[in-house]
């Protein structure tokens, strides 16, 4: 980014880190240019965790979607935001309705930058955190 190192105080990335060859570097690059104590606020549709025949699904769709429409289906963004290095990690799952299929469950999150010698910590939403508690995908 042509931005100067800590000159950003907020970053937004909506199914960014799907859509990117390296989303760890596209995470180290908003770390740089995000002030010490800047949020990263993300959306990222992910790789479903609970439902294997769905992953299987989204894993063998990703190939031919990532040279169609540059996407994959199967990243596990929010583990990628919690190895980046922020000094705090918010994320909550959710199911998006069936007719998303594959773009389904997604994870909602908060990242706050690290100050310069800060240590790193996740902290999940105490209700909504874990694939575990992704309600049932029905059908209808």
């Amino acid at each position: 980014m042509p931005l100067a190192t800590h000159s950003v105080d907020v970053a937004v990335a909506v199914c960014v880190l799907c859509s990117v060859r390296d989303p760890h570097a596209v995470l180290a690059e908003i770390r740089r240019v995000l002030r010490p104590g800047g949020r990263l606020l993300f959306w990222e549709h992910v790789r479903c965790e609970m439902q294997p025949a769905l992953a299987r699904r989204q894993e063998a769709a990703s190939a031919a979607e990532e040279i169609k429409w540059g996407c994959r289906f199967d990243r596990r963004s929010l583990q990628a935001v919690r190895a980046a290095g922020f000094s705090e990690v918010y994320g909550s799952y959710f199911e998006l309705p069936t007719n998303f299929d594959l773009m389904s469950p997604t994870v909602l999150g908060c990242a706050v930058n690290a100050p310069e010698s800060g240590a790193t910590r996740a902290v999940d939403h105490p209700r909504a955190a874990t694939p575990s508690t992704f309600p049932a995908r029905t059908s209808g």
